[in-house]
């Protein structure tokens, strides 16, 4: 195109740029806008690839933002016919439907899906989040079926009536009183029913306003004739009619005696109990106590009764009691705690604890120190059996190197002198693939023994037992170990470098047979009076929970043994994997150091 002058140029050249600038400056308003949109906003490729979204669609999925650009439409719903429904839409139409969004954590959310089928083949999602509207629908009709099954289920006569007395609802409770049917009840007036020298409470309740409530008693007549004596709560509804409740009082006075009868024998049931049970106020002062009770802590009945709880628990377990004074009305708690017998000497107990709507604690509480004892046997001989096993390995460990390795050595001289004075005769190859067989067989007997116990170990320590499994075991392969391990590391004792040591070499090894890994991180280091020693790989990963089954079963002890041999040194250790995630083996130890 030719201008017709300079000027014409310059101011279209100004125009266009001008347009470009406004545009531009639309789009940035567009995406700030969509970026702090309450709704969700998500655009995804035909073939689900999530391609953008904005904040509050991160927010609503609990995914990172880099995280979702790894998912598809199909990892987040749960009723995959809706993406079908979707795809049938045609760029420019828009479609809305409801359906269940799954989060990271596993959760379903409740959504609004507004679905548009963009001009360039993507399509558009606004998500609204209806989780809240949903649940207090659901919530609404959960309490209408449990209002209208509680009504049914009563053990009080209920009746809804109209002003001028005719009977719209009874339960069941109510027909069982009077002895009618349901059908026959609700051809009646409630004036068929109340006692003609009692007919001035109809028109009592008949004086009620919308909202207001009467109690009183009258006597009504069964189908039978037979009179009974009921306590009525009646109350006008919105709507104008009459809701009344109904109770057998020759019921109640029955049931006051089965409460009294059975109080009684709650009462010598607790107090013939064999384990300790105590009940003390909010504020800690012993309201009763059975004698198991005072016989466990060594005191009286009436010493028990002046004594605050805090007095009962030993010092070395304060906690627990703060635990136990945060309990809210009906919630129980189970825990161990030590108490504090009359003499002061400790008396570990397992507790059932329970708060009373009165705000009261009830604790049931039977003595442990027998099994404790035992438990406690059980941890030292399972110890002593670990250490006996590690002398047992260093024991072997030597054996194989020192004799049947010399012999081995001395077997390969022979072969090798033999090779030599036979020749270019027929024995001289066989004496030297014999003295091969022997070398090679040299090489694993001493790879077992280090394996059993390596005498670096014992010689050198901690660190430089790890940097020889990585050196030992990795070979060529393209496993990058990374070590960060810490210098000057005192001697600890046999029982921590042992523990720390095969928990390494365990984890180590699964990531060599099983990981897949192409990076593994080795952290050892000590932290005031603990060591920790971490691994850390990229692997493929393993479900934990499903390892401790196997192991269990007895098909595989890695896990499990690791595990048992961390807690028998006084430590603990954290495993987390999951499948694509690799794993994260974390232990903690007592830095026990090794006497001189």
């Amino acid at each position: 195109m030719r201008w017709r002058n300079p000027m014409e140029r310059i101011l279209r050249s100004r125009q266009h740029d001008s347009l470009g600038s406004r545009l531009q400056e639309s789009e940035r308003r567009y995406a700030e806008l969509v970026e702090q949109a309450i709704n969700g906003i998500v655009v995804r490729a035909p073939d689900g690839r999530l391609l953008l979204m904005n904040e509050a669609y991160v927010r609503m999925t609990g995914y990172s933002r880099a995280e979702l650009l790894q998912l598809r439409a199909q990892d987040m719903v749960v009723d995959h016919t809706v993406l079908d429904r979707v795809a049938k839409l045609k760029p420019g139409e828009s479609m809305r439907l409801q359906t269940l969004m799954k989060r990271k954590d596993g959760t379903l959310l409740d959504v609004d899906y507004v679905t548009q089928h963009l001009r360039d083949g993507n399509l558009q999602s606004v998500v609204l989040d209806v989780s809240e509207r949903k649940n207090a629908e659901r919530a609404h009709a959960l309490s209408e079926q449990r209002y209208q099954e509680l009504v049914e289920q009563a053990q009080e006569g209920i009746m809804v009536r109209r002003q001028s007395g005719e009977l719209t609802y009874v339960n069941p409770e109510l027909c069982r009183m009077l002895g009618y049917s349901r059908a026959e009840l609700l051809c009646l007036n409630i004036r068929d029913l109340v006692h003609p020298d009692d007919a001035d409470t109809i028109a009592q309740v008949h004086r009620l306003e919308r909202g207001e409530s009467v109690r009183l008693q009258k006597r009504l007549r069964g189908k039978d004739g037979r009179v009974l004596q009921v306590e009525v709560g009646a109350w006008r509804l919105a709507d104008g009619d009459v809701q009344s409740t109904f109770h057998d009082l020759t019921a109640r006075v029955h049931a006051d005696r089965a409460r009294r009868a059975s109080e009684q024998r709650y009462a010598e049931l607790v107090e013939q109990a064999a384990d300790a049970i105590w009940l003390r106020d909010p504020a800690g002062r012993m309201v009763y106590a059975n004698e198991a009770a005072c016989t466990m802590l060594g005191y009286s009945r009436d010493e028990l009764l002046q004594s605050g709880s805090k007095e009962l628990v030993h010092e070395s377990d304060r906690e627990t009691s703060a635990n136990i004074d945060a309990l809210k009305p009906l919630e129980t708690l189970r825990i161990e705690r030590v108490m504090r017998h009359k003499d002061g000497h400790p008396i570990p107990v397992e507790a059932s604890v329970h708060r009373l709507t009165s705000g009261d604690i009830q604790v049931i509480s039977h003595d442990i120190t027998e099994r404790k004892r035992i438990e406690e046997e059980l941890r030292q001989m399972a110890q002593r059996l670990l250490e006996a096993q590690e002398m047992e390995r260093r024991a072997i460990a030597r054996e194989l190197h020192d004799e049947v390795g010399q012999a081995l050595t001395a077997t390969r001289i022979n072969l090798g002198q033999l090779e030599k004075d036979a020749g270019d005769g027929p024995f001289a190859k066989r004496a030297g693939e014999a003295s091969a067989m022997v070398g090679q067989l040299l090489q694993q007997v001493r790879q077992l023994s280090l394996d059993l116990h390596p005498s670096v170990l014992d010689d050198l320590g901690l660190a430089a037992a790890l940097r020889w499994v990585v050196r030992t075991r990795t070979g060529g392969g393209g496993l990058q170990v990374t070590l960060e391990l810490a210098e000057n590391l005192p001697r600890f004792t046999e029982v921590v470098e042992n523990t720390a040591f095969r928990v390494f070499q365990e984890a180590f090894s699964n990531v060599l047979r099983h990981s897949e890994a192409k990076q593994v991180n080795v952290v050892l280091e000590r932290k005031g009076a603990t060591l920790e020693i971490g691994i850390r790989d990229d692997g493929k990963g393993f479900e934990p929970e499903a390892a401790r089954k196997h192991a269990l079963d007895g098909k595989s002890l890695g896990v499990l043994g690791m595990r048992e041999r961390v807690r028998l040194a006084g430590g603990h250790i954290e495993i987390e994997s999951s499948a694509g995630r690799g794993t994260r083996i974390h232990a903690w130890l007592p830095a026990s150091e090794r006497k001189a």
